[in-house]
């Protein structure tokens, strides 16, 4: 793993956004108005990707390029699965404790606004995919808020094309 670097908010993915800072890291969220005719355009983002921005991976700027112009929104569950993601990280003592939380600070940066989504809705998508429930509700955020979806898992990404989700792609 690459070094971890604070993401400076003008860089979070390079979007321009009302929100100044990630509401949900302050105990917040906001709601969006998606999906609507000639409104800034919307994709879901998974843990994934906001993982690859913060910890600087070598896919960073492809990631920052891919989601320009784009609101990021996501299912609520993705904010628990970043903590998990630092959490692994420091059981495996791939990271230190000051990167993690250096980490978890510019994903607090990125403005992402955190979605509400239909639960049984999510476990019929689990179900017909077989997929865990934290990649259904990511598949579920964007039919249900149809919007596109960005990920770099190859798994979930194939389960959201068979469900008819748009998925952007990611140039390696």
């Amino acid at each position: 793993m690459r070094d971890l670097v604070q993401v400076q908010p003008s860089l979070a993915l390079a979007l321009p956004s009302v929100l100044p800072y990630n509401l949900y890291c302050v105990g917040h969220s906001a709601s969006l108005a998606v999906g609507q005719p000639g409104e800034t355009m919307n994709v879901a983002v998974d843990a994934s990707v906001i993982i690859a921005v913060v910890a600087n991976e070598p896919t960073k700027d492809v990631l920052i390029a891919s989601t320009s112009g784009y609101e990021l929104v996501a299912p609520y569950s993705v904010h628990w699965e970043i903590g998990n993601a630092f959490s692994a990280m420091l059981k495996r003592r791939r990271v230190t404790l000051e990167q993690a939380l250096r980490a978890v600070s510019a994903y607090c940066a990125i403005p992402i606004t955190f979605l509400d989504v239909d639960m049984s809705q999510s476990l019929r998508v689990a179900a017909e995919h077989g997929i865990y429930a934290y990649d259904a509700y990511l598949v579920q955020c964007a039919l249900q808020y149809d919007v596109s979806m960005i990920s770099l898992d190859a798994g979930l990404v194939s389960a959201a094309r068979q469900a008819g989700v748009r998925v952007l792609e990611v140039a390696r």
